[in-house]
């Protein structure tokens, strides 16, 4: 038996590979390779994202697994109720708004393509401990019913908050000791300064740029 040489063997495998003249590989259609029905059914069941529709008047029609889980309750028991009613009710004027808007004949939506005929807004829903969720909705009207999409944001939201936090507390211990800190990329023009750098330099954090040129002037 003759081992075949590298060279000998690309080429094997090219003319078992190649189609007969009178053959061409398939072209994929749209409708080939577009999700079929089933396959969204099971995305949207799987998707951690709140979706629901509802009437023009934010009236629940049809919900996803994931909307009735995050709120605590079961479907039946939000189909026919209306989705402000589970808005805190700081955040309810808003969400009136929003919906008022939407079922304006006159409304057009965002300037951005994939929002147009839509909203977006953030309001807090009560789930049925009365536990608060920070929801990032997009609301879009279709002719007489209105698709919710919200996304959870209460993890960020605390995120955000205990940053902050701590960007507070090294502030006032900053200013405690008299001491700053700041940061310069090489090769760059600003420098970053926190504020207690302003106060020690003297300077409006509103009106002086830290520069190189301008810390030397």
């Amino acid at each position: 038996m003759r081992v075949l040489t590298p060279q000998e063997a690309r080429q094997f495998l090219n003319n078992a590979l190649r189609l007969p003249d009178n053959q061409k590989a398939p072209v994929p259609t749209a409708s080939s390779v577009a999700l079929k029905a089933a396959d969204i059914k099971q995305f949207l069941d799987m998707s951690a994202d709140i979706m629901g529709t509802t009437e023009l008047d934010g009236c629940l029609v049809r919900i996803n697994p994931a909307f009735a889980k995050l709120l605590g309750y079961e479907p039946y028991q939000l189909i026919g109720k209306m989705l402000i009613d589970f808005v805190e009710p700081m955040d309810r004027p808003a969400m009136r708004d929003a919906f008022l808007g939407l079922a304006d004949d006159a409304f057009e939506g965002s300037e951005d393509s994939y929002m147009q005929g839509a909203i977006e807004l953030e309001c807090r829903m009560l789930n049925t401990h009365g536990d608060a969720h920070w929801i990032n909705w997009r609301i879009k009207r279709e002719k007489a019913a209105l698709f919710c999409l919200g996304r959870d944001m209460t993890a960020f939201k605390a995120h955000e908050a205990a940053l902050a936090r701590r960007e507070q507390q090294l502030s006032e211990a900053q200013a405690l000791a008299h001491m700053g800190h700041w940061r310069w990329e090489v090769g760059a023009v600003a420098i970053e300064w926190s504020d207690e750098i302003y106060n020690i330099f003297g300077v409006s954090k509103d009106s002086f740029v830290p520069t190189m040129e301008s810390i030397n002037a």
